[in-house]
Order: structure tokens, then sequence, then C-alpha cells
């Protein structure tokens, strides 16, 4: 059983095996929804690559789970998860309905009809979202939504969309959900009744131990960014002490999506500032990236270095336009759900998984490596359109 807190035990040898039993259960179960979601994972990311609409699987498959193991109710899991299930769910619920996927009508039967049908998904979505306040796992429908529209919006148009700005929530939603998923409600509920009982598995700690997992991931991508950066060319420190990250703001500025740009006294200053700061800037970002893997283990950590990431992501806002306003907003709702932790999760196993799942994230987990060198170079896109004219 995943406990926490076991009741006295007088004899060593049995306190030996209570405890291997413990570990052993917790670490199997972690392993069993890390499996699971690498499996459905790449079976989701090849049917969204796939074509326009073999991305409708993805949701039509989330369903199906949902509809044999819908999960145990809000009230059965930890807090924390539940927080940023709901959060993840009515966020991507309404990006489905709102983010509408626009192709010109009468130009292919088949795009008309595909409009159709994510339009009617992005509703299941929402209503899915909603749903999940009271069934957790069923924040999977939203999330699959969403990577079914962006699968077909890449293929409509013939682009490569980054999943960057939003991976970090589908993927945290997806891993949870399906976690979830495992620990009852419908058929999964009837498997679960036949293991011994010494075997079973708390919800509420398996959920909360998912939730650590989960951070753990989400800090990977902070960690590897800044793992990155001190393995470019020029050795470990050259990025602190050489990358012009001034260079963003500039950049910004001549191509229109520097904030302060209607403001040119105060955008020079903005600018000026920021180049003279630039080794205070890069050696506070990247400390920060690479101490995630040791602030993990820690409540109050958790949620400063989260705090901390926030920061950057306003910072980098304001001085360069790129705004990670997704990524700002899932750190909120983990700040909220880091505040409802117990203090057991900052010892034992749940510790050692938060520390390993953050350095092999990237085995499983989609993570974002940012690090590089900012030059002055811009990029320019354009776009032709080809009429029926030619």
């Amino acid at each position: 059983m995943l406990n926490f807190i076991q009741p006295p035990i007088t004899n060593t040898g049995e306190a030996f095996q209570g405890k291997l039993r413990t570990i052993s259960t917790e670490i199997i179960f972690a392993l069993l929804v890390i499996l699971i979601f690498a499996l459905f994972k790449e079976a989701a990311h090849d049917l969204a690559r796939a074509g326009s609409w073999q991305g409708l699987i993805i949701p039509l498959i989330t369903l199906a789970i949902c509809a044999v193991t819908p999960g145990p109710i809000a009230s059965a899991a930890a807090p924390s998860p539940n927080i940023v299930i709901r959060v993840i769910g009515l966020l991507l619920g309404l990006y489905a309905v709102l983010a509408v996927v626009t192709y010109p009508s009468d130009i292919s039967r088949s795009a008309d009809f595909l409009e159709i049908a994510l339009r009617i998904a992005s509703y299941l979505a929402l209503l899915f979202s909603i749903l999940s306040f009271w069934r957790p796992a069923l924040v999977m429908v939203p999330v699959a939504v969403v990577m079914a529209k962006k699968g077909a919006a890449a293929h409509l148009f013939g682009i490569q969309i980054s999943p960057t700005d939003y991976i970090p929530l589908v993927e945290m939603a997806i891993f949870l959900g399906l976690g979830l998923s495992l620990l009852g409600g419908g058929t999964i509920a009837k498997l679960r009744a036949r293991i011994p009982a010494a075997y079973q598995i708390e919800i509420r700690d398996a959920t909360l131990l998912l939730f650590m997992m989960g951070v753990a991931a989400h800090f990977s991508n902070y960690f590897f960014s800044g793992l990155q950066k001190i393995m470019l060319d020029g050795g470990p420190l050259f990025w602190v002490r050489e990358n012009p990250t001034d260079l963003l703001s500039i950049n910004a500025w001549v191509e229109g999506s520097f904030p302060f740009a209607q403001w040119p006294e105060f955008a020079l200053f903005s600018v000026t500032a920021a180049g003279l700061l630039v080794p205070i800037i890069n050696s506070t970002i990247l400390i920060g990236q690479l101490a995630s893997v040791v602030f993990i283990t820690r409540r109050a950590t958790m949620i400063a270095v989260t705090l901390f990431y926030n920061l950057t992501h306003l910072i980098i806002f304001l001085l360069t336009g790129i705004f990670f306003w997704k990524w700002i907003v899932l750190n909120l709702a983990l700040v909220a759900a880091m505040r409802k932790l117990p203090k057991r999760v900052e010892h034992g196993t749940i510790v050692i998984l938060a520390v390993i799942v953050t350095i092999m994230a990237p085995h499983v987990f989609t993570i974002a490596r940012l690090g590089w060198y900012d030059t002055p170079a811009l990029v320019s896109s354009q776009l032709f359109a080809v009429t029926s004219e030619g």
C-alpha cells in the first residue's frame, strides 16, 4: 500500500518487508504511468503529424479511455493535482473554442468538413474541461482536442507549428490524466479490486506522487535550458560572460514587437540598462535554471523558484515581446498547488523520484532546451499567395 505513515511494526523482518513493499508499489505504479504516457505521447504525435483528419483520432482515444476508466472523483485525489488539472483544463478548453482554425471555404471539401468537425470537437473540449472539475482524468479530452487542432492547422497550411509555448501544459495534463485513470472508476476499479490488500495504492498518496513527477518534468524544461547554455561552444561560462542578451530588445524594437517602442525615451533607457546588466541577468537566469533539480526537494524552494521563473518570463516579455503566457499561467497554478502540499513530499521516495524525473525527463517528455547565442541578425519571413489566375 502506498502509505507514507505506516502502523507500528515491532518485528524487524516485517519492518524491512513492509518498507520494501511500500517502495516497490510506488515505483512500479510510477513506472507504469510513465510507460503508458510515453506510448500515448508517441501515438498522439504520430497521428497529429500524419494528416489533417488523423489528428481527430486523438480525442476519440481519450474519450474511449475516459469511458472505460474515468478515474476517481476529485475529492478522492490530492488537492494539488486537482488545482493544476482544473486550470489547464479550463485554459485549454477555452483556447480550443477561441483559437479557431480558419481556412478559405469552397477550396477543399475535405477542409470544409474538417473545419466543422474541429468546431464540434472544440465545444466538446470545453464541456469536458468543466467536467474535469469533478472527474480530473477527463482533462485528457480538451488537451487532445488542442493537439488535434494544432496538427490539422499545420497540415492545412503546410507549416511547422512550434509546440514550445503550449506543450508543457498538454503533457502535464495527459500525464496526470492517464495516471488518474489507472486509479479508479469503471473497468480499472474492478481490476484494482483483485489486487491483494498489501499492494493496494492509496489514491490520495498516488496522485500526490503523480503531481510531484509532473512538476519535475516541467522543471526539467528550465534545468535543460540552463544545461544547454553551459554546453554551447566557448565553454561553460562563455554564455554568462559574453552572450549579448540585450540584442533581443534591439531586434524586437526593429521588427516592431518591443512593448515600449511607443515610448522612445523609456525604450532607449530599458535597452541601455539591459546592456549594462547583461552579466547579472545572464548569471541569475543560469543559476536559477540549473538549481531547479535541487529546489524541487523542498516546498518553499519549489514555490520560490517557480515565482522566479514567472518573473523571468515577464521580464523577457517586457524586454523582447516574447510572451510565454501559457507557461506563466501554468506556473501560477503550480504555485497555488504547491501551497497545498503536505510536509511529507520533502522526504523519501517522492524526493528521489522527483530528482530522477527532472534529470531523465527528456527521455519521455518533450523538453525545451532554450539555450543559444543571441546575434543582431533578424529573420524575415515572406508569405506569397497563389491565386487561381496564377
